[in-house]
């Protein structure tokens, strides 16, 4: 077993039961329970989920969740922030966004892009022209350009890309959601 999952298992299964005074066994199946879905998840391509608090490590989010928080509670008012705000018909919106969906979307594994022609082909599978770059570009604009064909193609193509069945006005509000996942 993989030492992450093992530590999942430990923070999310063994504290909470101990505190509660759960026995042993009741303790074990949990952690069964936990580490079938774990091996579920991983075997789809997931992977573990990433608390807004994470702040240690290469794969830290903490940092830009705060960052985001901060320059969402600037736009407050002056721009639709989607789902809590209505998007207007002519306007712009802020959404949150997850870029590997549209590779995925493409029919692209999700792995990284770093070359023209990987970015082309994943504009191909996005109804998108090619990019005539006179450069190879890095991940992070494959990553940028991929999700605005993406973005664009499931504006088209989806009218309920906006209006995604399960989100309620209390998930808008409380939890958000990310746009792409329908």
């Amino acid at each position: 077993m993989r030492a992450e999952y093992q530590r999942i298992v430990i923070a999310f299964v063994g504290r909470p039961f101990q505190a509660f005074g759960a026995d042993r066994d009741v303790r074990f199946q949990a952690e069964v329970v936990l580490l079938d879905l774990l091996r579920a998840v991983a075997q789809q391509g997931g992977r573990k989920t990433a608390s807004a608090y994470d702040a240690i490590g290469a794969a830290q989010v903490a940092k830009a969740s705060f960052s985001g928080m901060r320059f969402l509670h600037c736009l407050d008012g002056k721009v639709a922030i989607w789902p809590m705000d209505r998007v207007p018909e002519h306007d712009s919106a802020v959404v949150e966004i997850y870029t590997r969906i549209y590779l995925r979307r493409a029919g692209m594994s999700g792995a990284k892009l770093r070359s023209r022609a990987a970015l082309n082909l994943a504009l191909d599978g996005l109804a998108s022209l090619p990019a005539r770059l006179r450069f190879e570009p890095n991940d992070h604009q494959t990553d940028a350009l991929v999700t605005a064909a993406g973005m664009r193609q499931l504006a088209l193509t989806e009218p309920r890309a906006f209006d995604p069945e399960g989100l309620t006005p209390e998930i808008a509000r409380s939890e958000g959601w990310t746009f792409g996942v329908l």
